[in-house]
This record gives C-alpha cells, sequence and structure tokens, in this order.
C-alpha cells in the first residue's frame, strides 16, 4: 500500500480536544449541546471549521465538511456552510444548510477546510476547501478551492465553478493540510499555507508545504509549482500539518508551523518546523534549515497536529502546541502527548519537543491530540484558552471519544495529565467525538468565542453519518 492510500484507508479526519483548568476535573457530554447531524449515511460529517466573517455581517460564519458524500460521486465529498446570526442555531440535519459539493467521485472534499482571514483585503473574510485525492493534475495530485467572501450568501453547488490550484504531480495529495496562516509578510493580506503529504521534492514521500500570499488581486487558478514551497528534511518525512503560530517572537509579522510525522531525525518520532514572517517573502527551502522541534519518542508522530493558541499567559507573545498523538508515556501504550510552548521575545532555537509542557493522554490507545485547537478567552478572563481532542477514549463507552479544555493562566501551565482538565465526551460508544475541534470565533456576535466538536462516527443521522456538536460560551 502506497503512503498515499494509507492516509486516504486510514481514519486520520483527526479530533480536536478541549482543556480547563478547574479546581476539580469534570466530565461533562455533548448530548447537552446543539448538535447537527449529517444527512446521509455513511458521509461522516464531522470536519469543522469557524471561518471569519465571510459576509461582513458581524457574525462569523462557520462549515461543516462531510467527506464520504456521494451527491457528486461516490466519495466526492461535500462542506455544508453556515451563516452566522444572533439567533441561535437549533439542532437537526445539515441538510438544511447551504451544500458545496466535490467535483468528481473519489475527490475527498472537505478532508481539509479552512478560514483564511482577508486574503484580499476587501473587508470579507475569505476561505478554502481541500481536497487531495482530485485528479485534475494527475491521479491523487489532489487540489484546493479558493472562496472569496462576499455581501450576497453563497448557494448551493458543485465546487468545480471555485478558483483551484492544483497539486505538482500525481500522488502528491495537495490540500491535506490547510491553514490561514495570518500576515506573515506584514502587507495587510492574509496569507494562506498547504501541504502535499507525499510530495517527493525533497525525497521520496518527503511532502511539502506552500505559502500562497495574499494580495489585492484574486489569486490565479493553476498549479502550486509556482508558490513558495518549503519541502520535507528526508525521504518519508511526510509534511502534512500545517498552523498559524501567531506572532510568537512579538515583532509584528505572523509564524507559521509545519509538522512532518514522519520524520527520522529520533528514531522515526516526527517533527516540527517553525518559521518567523519578516517584511520579505520566505525563500523555498528545506524545512532542514528551519528551527525544529524534535519528537524523542520512536513513532509517536510528532507533528501531527501543529497549532497557534493565542497568548494563553497575556504576555504579548502568542504560543503554540505540537501534538504526538501516537506518543506512549507513564507506562501507558498510545496514550499520546501535547508540548505546548509559550512565545518569547528571542528566537527559538532547535530542540526536542520534551523541553516544552507536556500534557498526556490518559489512557493507553486514547491517542490524545490527534486534534488541537485554539478557542480564544472562552470565559473572559483576559488569557486565551486551547483544546485537546482524543477521539478513541472510553469514558462514555468504547471510543466515544473526548475533549479537554484548558484555560490560559498568568502563570505557566505545569505538565499533567488531561484526567486533571475537563473532559467534554461524546454520546455513544464509537461516536469517536473530537475527531475536530474549532473555536476562537463568534458566531451569534454576543462577544465570546464560540466552539463546535466534530463526531465523525456518530449515528444519530444514520449510520456512520456524523455529527457536530456546537456550543454558545
Amino acid at each position: 500500500m502506497t503512503i498515499l492510500n494509507w492516509l486516504k484507508s486510514s481514519s486520520t479526519l483527526f479530533v480536536l480536544g478541549i482543556m480547563f483548568a478547574p479546581a476539580i476535573a469534570q466530565a461533562d457530554s455533548l448530548s447537552t449541546w446543539t448538535e447537527l447531524t449529517g444527512e446521509t449515511a455513511e458521509q461522516h460529517a464531522g470536519k469543522v471549521v469557524i471561518l471569519g466573517d465571510i459576509n461582513a455581517d458581524g457574525y462569523d460564519d462557520f462549515a461543516i465538511a462531510a467527506p464520504y458524500d456521494d451527491t457528486a460521486g461516490t466519495d466526492a465529498g461535500a462542506v455544508y456552510l453556515y451563516y452566522g446570526d444572533a439567533t441561535a442555531i437549533t439542532s437537526g440535519s445539515v441538510a438544511s444548510a447551504i451544500k458545496i459539493t466535490g467535483e468528481a467521485a473519489g475527490d475527498y472534499l472537505g478532508l481539509s477546510l479552512a478560514g483564511l482571514g482577508d486574503v484580499n483585503n476587501d473587508g470579507y473574510d475569505d476561505f478554502a476547501i481541500g481536497a487531495p485525492y482530485n485528479d485534475a493534475a494527475g491521479t491523487d495530485a489532489g487540489a484546493i478551492y479558493l472562496l472569496y467572501g462576499k455581501a450576497l450568501p453563497y448557494r448551493s453547488a458543485n465546487l468545480g465553478i471555485r478558483r483551484k490550484i492544483t497539486g505538482e504531480a500525481s500522488g502528491d495529495g495537495l490540500g491535506r493540510g490547510l491553514v490561514g496562516a495570518g500576515d506573515v509578510n506584514g502587507d495587510g493580506y492574509s496569507d494562506i499555507l498547504t501541504s502535499a503529504p507525499s510530495n517527493d521534492d525533497g525525497g521520496t514521500s518527503a511532502g511539502a508545504a506552500y505559502i500562497i500570499y495574499g494580495h489585492c488581486m484574486r489569486i490565479k487558478a493553476g498549479s502550486i509549482s509556482r508558490f513558495r514551497e518549503f519541502t520535507g528534511a528526508a525521504e518519508i518525512d511526510l509534511v502534512s500539518a500545517v498552523g498559524s503560530a501567531g506572532d510568537v517572537n512579538g515583532d509584528g509579522f505572523d509564524d507559521i508551523l509545519i509538522g512532518a510525522s514522519g520524520a527520522s531525525g529520533a528514531s522515526d518520532a516526527g517533527a516540527a518546523y517553525l518559521l518567523y514572517g519578516r517584511p520579505a517573502k520566505l525563500p523555498s527551502s528545506s524545512l532542514s534549515s528551519a528551527v525544529t522541534f524534535s519528537g524523542v519518542s520512536y513513532l509517536s508522530s510528532t507533528g501531527h497536529v501543529v497549532t497557534g493558541v493565542g497568548d494563553l499567559n497575556a504576555d504579548g507573545y502568542d504560543d503554540f502546541i505540537i501534538s504526538a498523538y501516537a506518543a506512549e508515556s507513564t507506562g501507558l501504550s498510545n496514550n499520546g502527548e501535547v508540548f505546548l510552548f509559550y512565545g518569547q521575545g528571542t528566537d527559538f532555537t532547535s530542540q526536542p519537543t520534551t523541553n516544552g509542557v507536556v500534557f498526556t493522554g490518559v489512557s493507553s490507545d486514547d491517542f490524545a491530540g490527534q486534534t488541537l485547537a485554539a478557542v480564544g478567552d472562552v470565559n473572559a478572563d483576559g488569557y486565551d484558552d486551547f483544546m485537546i481532542g482524543a477521539p478513541n477514549t472510553d469514558t462514555a463507552g468504547s471510543n466515544a471519544g473526548s475533549t479537554y479544555l484548558i484555560y490560559g493562566q498568568a502563570s505557566a501551565l505545569s505538565s499533567s495529565s488531561l484526567s486533571t482538565w475537563t473532559e467534554y465526551t461524546g454520546e455513544n460508544a464509537g461516536d469517536g467525538a473530537g475527531y475536530s475541534i474549532t473555536g476562537n470565533g463568534d458566531i451569534n456576535g454576543d462577544g465570546t468565542p464560540d466552539v463546535l466538536i466534530g463526531s465523525d462516527q456518530n449515528d444519530d443521522g444514520g449510520s456512520g453519518a456524523g455529527a457536530v456538536y456546537l456550543y454558545y460560551f
């Protein structure tokens, strides 16, 4: 089986989790949240992202992806778009939302989704959708679609009419990772970061990440090859995860994170890379020259997810986290670990991830850290918060899944087990809650960030239809 086929067949459409720091840990079921269920059986609607305010009406909007939707062909995929509003959304099927479908069978549209910020600085936030197995530039070369915000709402449609950027070569899998990068060069336009995990430019399946700089003119359709490329440092590095770190060193330029879960620097443990923003555009290069946070545990998949989490301790520097969802610690097997690094005025140097604050999964095979998300300041105490997903936990039943919420605070957080944080559990065994997490957006305009958690195996809308849970903090 090829690496790309393994990525396609594996259930790595992963979860996010939540952590917060009460005096006594507690567990709450997602059954009390607003539930949006998949439209059809085996659709696996569960990937969710807050997009920003794409129609500039003062309310943030969000999208739910169902990558196995068959409307446009078997596994063509679909994305459901929700516009924010002062009126609270009620539980129901995603069938009531605006539906955007993939171009062709096997595209798996929606394996990645991203709110981008305002790429062309026209006052409307923009978003992008990935289809890493699209064949337009060769079998499984992959593609991403850019959708610009506008005052008039989008209508249900096939995505083939949108601006499309394709992978360089067959098998690249462009669009597996996709994120808004912030404003990396400080020119007032938001930038885009995407990845192609099986790209061979740095060696067989070294993988590559690309940055697309925003500008006043709309980005033209075409090959990703015309944009800046960061290649994996060695063969089988599998550069896949991408994330915005925020402004880690407080210099006014947003920084970016790239994860390579197959990197072999320490027993195939994986690695994460930090690249600092600057006024000039970053040159194409190998990630071997970037600041490296090396995994230390064999086959731990360090760098599986990388993301900024805002300013957890309100010191003026943004902070970031790196997951190693297959790490083994405290005598457990595959419980997973997440590493937190606080931003600082001086540049980071390459170091092991264990130098950070470490959050460990509770039980064997929890795979904590399959998803991560910044959620903003949900308790309005002046410190940003974040979440960790562990979709295989058994707290509410076998593989019901959990997410953990961690509150920021003035003093540095300490390494700890996720058992000491508040846990939000899936409704039923097998739900896989935490497959996706998103926050840091205000959907109902009440001034407090809202959170959504995906559960791609949930059966409430039919077997494997999937579900997403919404909570207004």
